[in-house]
């Protein structure tokens, strides 16, 4: 029971719950850059590397269909605790490797997790290809709630410690990633047994969001109480113990279905989610009309509609009590009703010639219903065949780099998601410039806001893109909150800026995946995907280190001689601090005009794929008067 894909997928949530550590960097940015005597440009240097291990994920893609997901686990976690093990090493004065080694050395931390994520992202994408979006809001929710997570525990059991916190990153998750390693692995997807059905996969999906989003959101008490009553030791030690019996809780998700719906009998499922040619009132028969109604009735002997005008009034009745609430309850099983042979052979000429006419191959959903008349009489459902929503013809990450959508896609994440690291990686920085301690509250907030902003995102996605509605027009939406964010930086409201950029920041890695496996296919899903996210990186190195830390060293230069006294610029500049607005109010400037440029690349994106979008759904949703198609 338990070595099916909802394991699969726990056991990625669980990895990725200890990949996102690069976003704790504020924690010990500061304590490096004393130890080691760096400028603020140097810690951002390091920054930046740590951002570059993302683009060590690239050969985990290109080489991800060439032996099983667990050695890619291997290796992640082999590359996590080297890297993290030297940065320990070093701030413990244990070795003194060059500037440009520990940079590899944060590079290869990091990558490791990439690696990681590499196995999880695109092997849970496979087994559930009919829910991207959701799968997607699952895992990146992790990623961003990893930074609480291990800000808890240090905050339990290891502070002040700052060196001790770069052993615990380095040992946990490595050791997580080679424990959990046998559960990443492909599960068939062609025939699924009924729990796998979209009604119930949803259910199994709430239950999971209704656990990721109660851990958020016991995590954020947890820290609005540390910032109004100051908890201990003491206080965060029984938080930290409550949080890792919620994240226990995820061992019932393989399990969940069957303790929601029960065994047999009635259930409620959402009626939006019911086939359409189950749903009570929806004589939706090719042809229509009364006669099929009465045919219909006729066939579901024994099935809860006695047949007739009596038949169609009690399912009519039956409608109108559920569009309300939207629920119906349904008997033990979901009898489908096929459509003719004729009505088969029409849709599925539609659906070729709609193909014939695509422009780019793309991932469309497909849904058959066995054709057999003689299912229909049957007292049990009739098999219900699932096309996997894979395009014919996946594009090869060569194939992908030539298209201007893959362009834009990666301009959008560079300088959107760029300047949501630029500003996380000197987070520590803002704070003392405006002499606020206990960076690490924010910390945490950035990555509780970051979960709710993968989660919502995720979530929103799917349920647009169904609509028709482009997904890229989120990625313009995220960005347009990243500047938002950067108005209540300037102001100096670092409470509220934390709340916006994790959403902001993490709305991006919920969205970025989703789209490209629309527009590139699922095939080559691993290499593309890396290829993509290596944006990022690139971004924080222009945006974080050249831009912002660089402005910031010429600010604290401009404050020391504000100060007079060869002593007091002496001391000043010694270390190396700049206090007030004007520290980040040049940078902020520049990464607001940045944004503007995401949000115009995310908008091009979004007119450019809009008739893709729209025939997708109209493919899915079998609606006859669209006939768009695919992408300019």
């Amino acid at each position: 029971m338990l070595s099916n894909r909802w394991a699969g997928l726990v056991g990625a949530m669980l990895v990725e719950a200890c990949t996102g550590l690069s976003y704790t960097f504020a924690i010990y940015s500061e304590h490096l850059k004393q130890t080691l005597h760096y400028s603020q440009e140097d810690v951002d240097g390091l920054g930046a590397a740590k951002d570059f291990g993302g683009t060590v994920g690239l050969v985990a893609g290109l080489l991800y269909n060439f032996y099983p997901p667990w050695v890619t686990m291997v290796v992640g976690a082999v590359g996590h605790l080297t890297g993290y093990g030297v940065l320990w090493l070093t701030v413990t004065d244990r070795i003194r490797p060059t500037y440009g080694a520990l940079c590899m050395f944060v590079t290869l931390a990091v990558g490791g997790g990439s690696w990681a994520d590499t196995a999880c992202v695109v092997t849970s994408m496979r087994n559930f290809p009919m829910f991207r979006g959701t799968v997607m809001g699952l895992l990146k929710s992790q990623v961003g709630l990893s930074g609480a997570v291990f800000t808890v525990l240090y905050k339990a059991f290891i502070s002040p410690d700052t060196s001790g916190f770069l052993l615990l990153v380095a040992v946990l998750p490595a050791s997580a990633m080679l424990l959990l390693a046998h559960t990443i692995r492909h599960f068939p997807t062609k025939r699924r047994h009924d729990d796998d059905e979209p009604p119930e996969a949803m259910l199994r999906f709430r239950f999971a969001y209704g656990l990721i989003v109660g851990l958020a959101v016991y995590l954020l008490g947890l820290f609005v109480l540390q910032s109004v009553f100051s908890l201990g030791r003491v206080g965060f030690i029984v938080g930290a113990i409550g949080m890792l019996v919620v994240l226990s809780l995820l061992a019932f998700l393989p399990v969940s279905n069957k303790l929601l719906r029960g065994k047999g009998k009635a259930r409620w499922v959402q009626l939006e989610e019911m086939p359409a040619n189950t749903r009570p009132g929806h004589h939706l028969w090719p042809g229509g009309g009364q006669a099929e109604a009465d045919q219909r009735g006729e066939r579901r002997q024994g099935g809860g509609v006695e047949g007739g005008s009596a038949g169609i009034e009690e399912d009519e009745r039956k409608y109108d009590e559920a569009k309300s609430s939207g629920m119906y309850r349904t008997s033990e099983t979901l009898e489908l009703l096929p459509f003719p042979p004729e009505s088969q052979a029409q849709m599925q000429g539609k659906r070729q010639s709609q193909n014939e006419r695509e422009e780019t191959p793309h991932a469309i959903l497909r849904l058959q219903w066995s054709p057999s008349r003689e299912t229909a009489t049957s007292s049990s459902s009739p098999k219900r065949t699932v096309v996997s929503p894979c395009p014919v013809h996946s594009l090869t990450l060569l194939q992908s780099s030539l298209t201007l959508n893959f362009w834009l896609l990666f301009f959008t994440l560079g300088s959107g998601a760029g300047t949501g690291i630029a500003i996380i990686n000197n987070y520590a920085q803002m704070g003392k410039a405006l002499r606020v301690n206990r960076v690490e509250q924010f910390v945490g907030l950035i990555s509780i806001w970051s979960c709710f902003g993968r989660l919502g995102a995720g979530y929103a996605s799917d349920l647009f893109t169904r609509r028709g509605v482009p997904r890229p027009l989120l990625l313009a939406m995220a960005s347009s909150l990243m500047i938002v964010t950067l108005f209540f930086l300037a102001s100096g409201a670092l409470l509220t800026g934390s709340i916006l950029v994790g959403l902001s920041f993490g709305a991006y890695w919920s969205l970025v995946p989703a789209v490209a496996s629309d527009l590139f296919g699922l095939e080559h899903f691993g290499a593309v995907y890396k290829a993509v996210a290596s944006a990022l990186p690139f971004g924080a190195l222009i945006l974080s280190a050249k831009i912002t830390g660089s402005l910031y060293d010429q600010e604290v230069v401009h404050y020391c001689k504000s100060l007079g006294g060869d002593v007091g610029i002496a001391k000043c500049m010694e270390e190396h601090t700049c206090y007030g607005h004007a520290c980040f109010a040049k940078a902020l400037v520049i990464l607001g005009g940045v944004c503007i440029a995401s949000i115009s690349a995310a908008a091009l994106l979004t007119w450019r794929t809009q008739k893709f979008y729209r025939m997708k759904n109209s493919v899915v949703q079998n609606d006859d008067d669209e006939d768009e198609g695919g992408i300019d």
